[in-house]
């Protein structure tokens, strides 16, 4: 007997890292055609909607809709998950696949903002600031797929846990203030 497994998985998976969420410009430059989507922050992760095989986009990220866009463009395309994927070897073993989706949860990353110190979270707000670089990463988002995982991250995230306000100081200059349960991403250091 022969069974067949079927995947319908998304070719492009947002993930941001950032406190709050952002628009990202999905731009097919080759059609005149740009599209604009709102992507949770927090390590959440999400399909990149209306993307097409064999088109080149290009993501632009802007933190606000009353913030100007980012000036540069990340390009994604289907040639880039198959580079990606020959690169990091194929997995097709169906367990796997299946495991990943229904097996029992077993990560070893701690939930955003990514510190093991077991307090309640809830608490937290985000604040986010914009002002500091920003790293892209392309991966491959789950074995045996072929879907490319779009990861923006910050250099840093700051949390305060205390019931004070901080205040971050560079020489004799404050540099920002990190309110009470807050979490931010600094600006870059000197």
């Amino acid at each position: 007997m022969q069974q067949r497994l079927v995947v319908f998985s998304p070719l492009f998976v947002m993930r941001s890292h950032l406190p709050e969420p952002l628009v990202v410009h999905i731009e097919k430059r080759s059609l005149g055609l740009k599209e604009s989507q709102l992507i949770h922050g927090q390590g959440h992760q999400e399909p990149l909607l209306n993307t097409e095989a064999e088109l080149t986009h290009h993501l632009i990220f802007q933190a606000r809709e009353d913030k100007d866009a980012s000036h540069c463009a990340v390009p994604i395309s289907t040639n880039l998950i198959k580079q990606i994927v020959n690169k990091t070897g194929n997995e097709d073993n169906p367990e796997h696949i299946l495991a990943d989706f229904y097996g029992p949860k077993t990560t070893t990353e701690s939930s955003w903002p990514y510190i093991t110190k077991d307090s309640d979270r809830s608490a937290l707000e985000p604040l986010s600031q914009w002002d500091s670089p920003m790293q892209v990463k392309l991966s491959r988002w789950k074995s045996g797929l072929n879907t490319l995982l779009v990861e923006l991250l910050p250099w840093a995230l700051m949390v305060n846990d205390s019931q004070w306000d901080l205040w971050l100081f560079e020489g004799e200059t404050i540099v920002l203030q990190i309110p009470a349960g807050k979490v931010i991403v600094p600006p870059n250091f000197k």
